[in-house]
C-alpha cells in the first residue's frame, strides 16, 4: 500500500490499526512530517517526493491512497501528473482509495475536486464514490464537546468530501 501525501501518518495508522499488519509505503513533500510518519509506523517505508515524479517500478503497489491530495494541488498539469504516476505505480486491478472535498471549504492554499473532475481525472476507470463527511466543521465542534457523532452522518446535510474506490481497467 502507497499513501500518496501521507503527511504525519495519521491514514496508515489509523488504517493498519484496524486492519493489521501490512506493507505499507508513504511519500509526502514535508520532510519533517514524513519522519513524524516513520517513527510512528513500523515497519514502512518513507520517501520525501512529490507525487508527480515516483520512484518505483511500474505495478509496484495493491493500493494507493490519495486523501486530500489532489484538492492541495492547484496547478491542473501537477494533478494529471500525480494521477498518471498513481496509475503508473498501481498494479493491474489494484485500486486507489480517494478521500478529498468538492467544494473549497475555505483554505486559499487548497482547490476542491469534485466527483466529475476525479472522473475525468481517472477516466477509463470504474469509480464507485459516495458522498460523506457532513460539514467537518460541525463535526469537530461536536466532538470538541463530547457530544457523540455517530447521528450526524444520518442527518441529511450537504455532505462536503466523497469516497471513491477507483480501479483501472
Amino acid at each position: 500500500m502507497l499513501d500518496l501525501g501521507c503527511g504525519a501518518g495519521d491514514s496508515l495508522a489509523t488504517l493498519l490499526a484496524a486492519s493489521g499488519p501490512a506493507c505499507v509505503t508513504g511519500v509526502d513533500p514535508d520532510a519533517t512530517r514524513l519522519a513524524v510518519a516513520a517513527d510512528r509506523i513500523r515497519p514502512g517505508t518513507f520517501f520525501v517526493a512529490d507525487g508527480s515524479a515516483l520512484a518505483f517500478a511500474d505495478g509496484a503497489f495493491d493500493v494507493v491512497l490519495l486523501f486530500t491530495v489532489l484538492s492541495s494541488v492547484a496547478d491542473d498539469a501537477q494533478r494529471r501528473a500525480i494521477v498518471a504516476e498513481t496509475r503508473r505505480v498501481l498494479r493491474p486491478g489494484g485500486g486507489v482509495l480517494l478521500y478529498d472535498f468538492g467544494v473549497n471549504p475555505g483554505g486559499s492554499e487548497t482547490r476542491g475536486l469534485s466527483e466529475r473532475q476525479a472522473r475525468i481525472l481517472f477516466d477509463g476507470c470504474a469509480i464507485e464514490s459516495r458522498r460523506v463527511t457532513p460539514l467537518p466543521a460541525l463535526a469537530r465542534r461536536l466532538a470538541r464537546s463530547g457530544r457523540p457523532r455517530t447521528w450526524l452522518s444520518r442527518l441529511p446535510v450537504p455532505r462536503t468530501h466523497h469516497l471513491s474506490w477507483i480501479t483501472a481497467r
